[in-house]
Order: structure tokens, then C-alpha cells, then sequence
């Protein structure tokens, strides 16, 4: 049957229960007052699909899966990025099951405790959406499993399960860790409900064309500054805390970006200030509860001042 058109129809019905009766080039429907014939495709015309599999390699609650997307779906590359990148990483790996998108500029991770034996998934951004459309209830589970050419993923629950599947991504997810900073050389902790408004007011006069934002951090403050020609400058000067001293460190980065990340966040947010390869960027940290735990960074831009 014609998935969208038929999918459509059904949701303007009106009663409690559908009735459908195959017929041989259509299907009757009966809801409520509405009496209804679809017209159907040959069946032999839709394609074949791989088995799904009778166990999978791993599940954890729906629940946590649905927080993992959330925090790294914007993460991934567009559709003119590299094949590999448009999808997200989910690996078992150091006690943690860890889901990592990134897009070349900007990183996300989350992670979970975790006991299972280290393996991975390559899950590609079709199926993530895929599942992310699909409203998962407090006790559903997800599962995922593998095979040479294709990747499952299940979500079960005590009424519905729903299968999805991709054929495998060739390539191989690049090296993450090697993205993560080594060394800090400044973390300050505030809120983030202060620093995403504060951030939406510089990109308000901000220049289109990059919707830069300068940072400015010293050991007691944040200072933000953005300026469009056209338009004016903005400055914004926000109190944190640090552990230590250190000296004021400037630098540029696109605020749209950290929007992303500080959307999904409460409470207080640690800024850390950090070299990413050879440039410079910004590792935003937050702890969740149980244990679970997210982690942006952002690489900085090249400064012309």
C-alpha cells in the first residue's frame, strides 16, 4: 500500500477501531462513519528486506537511547559531508556505552555506565532519525545487532515492537578520542541557562555571515562580544566560578554552534578552554544523573585581530 497517502488518510479517522479487508487490487477500510477503498501496488514490486535478527548485541532501556539522540543527532554531518560522518558512533568501550556524532568542526558525546564486553555500531543518521521519530514508551527497550550488510535496530516494548534497518556504512568512524582536548588551559563553571541568553543576545548583532562570538574568560568572569556592521555590537559579562587562577584567554567561535549543545542543558555547565589539534576550542562538560554524562566540543576559529 502507498505508505505516506495511506498513512495520511489514517489520521484524519474518526472511531475507536479499523477494519480492513484485502481485496485483489485493494483494500477496504471501515472507521466510524468512513467506508473506504485503497488502491494497492503489486507486492511482488516491493523490495526485499534482510531477516531480523533472532537476538540482538545489545539493548538498554528506550529511554536512555532516546536521551543519547537527542544530545548527538545535531552533531552529525549534512548531507554533503563525508559518508562516515553522517551517522553517529555507538560503542561499548571503558565502562561506558558512549553515542559520538561529529561533523568535522564540532563533536558530541553521551555516555552511560555500562558492563558489556567493547564492541561498536556505525548507525547511519537515516536510521537515527527513523528511530527518533518513533515515540518510545518508559518501558520499551532498545536493541541493536549487525550483520555483514546491515545494521538493526529494535525498539520492543509489552504492545508494540518496530524493526529498523540500514545496509552498513562502508568506512570507518574516525578516531574520536584524538578530537578530545589533552591539556586545559582554563575551566570555569556557570550556568547555562545565563550563557545560552547570553549567547542568543550576541548572535542578535552578530554578523551573518559567520555568527561569530568572541570569548573572553578570566578566573571570575565570561565576557562575550559580538558586532555586525550594519547593526551595531553587543557585550555581555557573566560571573563564574574556577578552581584556579589562570591568565585572560580569548577566542572566537560560532555561537550557533554551542547554541545546539546549551539547549539541551540544565543547571551548571564547566567551560573548558583547550588546544583541539592546532587551533583552539571549547569543551563543554555536564554531568547527568545516574551517572551518564555529555560532552561538546567545539573547535575554535582563526583569529584576526
Amino acid at each position: 500500500m502507498p505508505g505516506r497517502r495511506t498513512a495520511d488518510f489514517a489520521r484524519l479517522l474518526e472511531g475507536d477501531a479499523v477494519d480492513l479487508a484485502p481485496g485483489t487490487r485493494d483494500v477496504s477500510l471501515r472507521c466510524g462513519g468512513s467506508s473506504a477503498r485503497l488502491a494497492t501496488l503489486k507486492a511482488d514490486a516491493y523490495p526485499q528486506l534482510p531477516s531480523a535478527p533472532s537476538s540482538l548485541d545489545y539493548s538498554m532501556p528506550a529511554g536512555l537511547f532516546d536521551r543519547m539522540l537527542r544530545h548527538v543527532l545535531f552533531a552529525v554531518a549534512g548531507d554533503k559531508g563525508n559518508a562516515v560522518l553522517r551517522g553517529a558512533l555507538l560503542e561499548i568501550a571503558d565502562g561506558k556505552a558512549n553515542l559520538v556524532a561529529t561533523d568535522g568542526h564540532r563533536l558530541s558525546r553521551y555516555s552511560a555506565p555500562c558492563s558489556d564486553a567493547p564492541q561498536s555500531w556505525l548507525l547511519p543518521a537515516a536510521l537515527l532519525k527513523a528511530v527518533s521519530a518513533r515515540a518510545a514508551q518508559p518501558e520499551d527497550t532498545c536493541g541493536v545487532a549487525a550483520s555483514e550488510e546491515s545494521i538493526f535496530v529494535r525498539l520492543s516494548g509489552p504492545q508494540v515492537t518496530t524493526d529498523f534497518v540500514h545496509v552498513v556504512e562502508k568506512g570507518k568512524f574516525p578516531d574520536y578520542r584524538r578530537v578530545l582536548p589533552k591539556g586545559v588551559q582554563a575551566s570555569v563553571t556557570l550556568s547555562a541557562e545565563s550563557l545560552q541568553n547570553a549567547v542568543k543576545r550576541c548572535l542578535s548583532l552578530a554578523d551573518n555571515s559567520g555568527k561569530v562570538v568572541r570569548f573572553t574568560v578570566s578566573a571570575d568572569s565570561l565576557k562575550l562580544h559580538s558586532a555586525d556592521a550594519s547593526m551595531g555590537e553587543n557585550d555581555e559579562l557573566l560571573p563564574v566560578s574556577s578552581g584556579q587562577p589562570f591568565p585572560p584567554i580569548s577566542h572566537l567561535f560560532r555561537g550557533e554552534y554551542l547554541l545546539d549543545a546549551l539547549s539541551l542543558l540544565d543547571g551548571d555547565v564547566t567551560l573548558n578552554f583547550a588546544a583541539v589539534g592546532n587551533g583552539p576550542g571549547l569543551w563543554v562538560m555536564h554531568n547527568l544523573q545516574d551517572g551518564e554524562s555529555f560532552e561538546y566540543v567545539l573547535m575554535g576559529l582563526k583569529d584576526a585581530a
